[in-house]
């Protein structure tokens, strides 16, 4: 038989007794499906407790381990416990993360899920391995008609939009770093938000006839059909890198 995920959350606690530690080490020592388990276990926790630290919010006082072994060592039903200790320890590491593109916590509160409310069944041999790539980058894509102009907000401190001409038909702006908004209608794309630090990909097609970029109410980039205005900078490879805080 295998170790369930409590026995393994207590090994990782160190709260078993000297003959059930020995029992539950030699088992690990011989088996290694359990022993996987239990290294995937320590990880997460390493992960979630680093990620902690660098969050605006003062780290929960209580352990993710410890939320973890209460929830599962409860006498009423255990969906239910696991499923608040879940809750409790997502809100630990602050909704403001949750939510911005590209953070690496709503994939390490997936695998904590995993974890709390794992079963205690191995996965059949040879069964596939799940499937962690990462999802798709935060952006938007429009389709450039006579004219476009793309609005970035003025609040933006410190960041960078990092142009490229490309053959797409499509221009595609993506979010790199930080949190933004979009919004659009017929001919303008709104790029809403604040911050410092942000950054943002611009794929603009060359064959677009007119496509600007305004930061505030200033236009910082200008493709009019084959002609280019702009003071950015321009990088050896060819891409423009526009700083987003107006002068």
């Amino acid at each position: 038989m295998h170790l369930d995920e409590m026995q393994v959350q207590r090994v990782l606690d160190g709260e078993l007794a000297p003959s059930e530690e020995r029992s539950h080490r030699a088992h690990l020592d011989a088996c290694d499906a359990c022993r996987a388990r239990l290294d995937d276990a320590e990880r997460a926790g390493r992960e979630l407790l680093a990620l902690l630290e660098t969050l605006d919010v003062a780290p929960p006082t209580v352990s993710a381990a410890a939320i973890i072994h209460r929830a599962q060592s409860r006498s009423a039903p255990g969906a239910a416990w696991r499923w608040a200790a879940t809750v409790l320890l997502i809100a630990g590491t602050g909704i403001v993360a949750w939510a911005a593109p590209g953070s690496p916590v709503p994939g390490l509160v997936r695998r904590v899920v995993a974890l709390v409310a794992g079963d205690s069944q191995q996965p059949a041999a040879g069964a596939p391995a799940a499937d962690t790539t990462p999802g798709p980058l935060p952006g938007i894509s429009v389709a450039p008609e006579a004219r476009l102009t793309i609005e970035f907000s003025d609040a933006f401190r410190h960041s960078i939009a990092v142009l490229t001409l490309t053959d797409d038909s499509e221009v595609r702006l993506r979010v790199m770093r930080g949190n933004a908004t979009f919004s659009s209608t017929r001919d303008r794309l709104m790029v809403g938000g604040a911050g410092d630090s942000a950054r943002f990909e611009v794929g603009v097609p060359r064959a677009a006839p007119y496509v600007e970029i305004v930061v505030g109410a200033q236009r910082s980039f200008l493709k009019r059909g084959d002609s280019i205005r702009t003071d950015a900078a321009r990088a050896a490879d060819g891409r423009y890198l526009i700083p987003l805080a107006p002068p």
